[in-house]
């Protein structure tokens, strides 16, 4: 029994974490070459970019492709 209760909360937690990563956007710059990875956190939008090891605070997912990013 013991076995078993493990076993739902593993798969719960994998689930769950799979689901935040898939809910997330990926903007890709076609001049510079980085993706960055962009959700909401709270009500404010946040992207992390890969190239720069670093979190910036973005305007909204709407304002991204006028700044030249390709969502991927």
């Amino acid at each position: 029994m013991k076995r078993v209760l493990v076993l739902i909360l593993v798969s719960f937690v994998l689930i769950t974490s799979a689901a935040s990563v898939a809910s997330a956007d990926t903007w890709y710059h076609p001049n510079s070459g980085d993706y960055w990875y962009c959700d909401y956190y709270g009500s404010e939008y946040w992207c992390y970019g890969q190239a720069w090891g670093a979190w910036f605070r973005a305007a909204g997912p709407e304002i991204m492709p006028q700044n030249g990013w390709w969502a991927v």
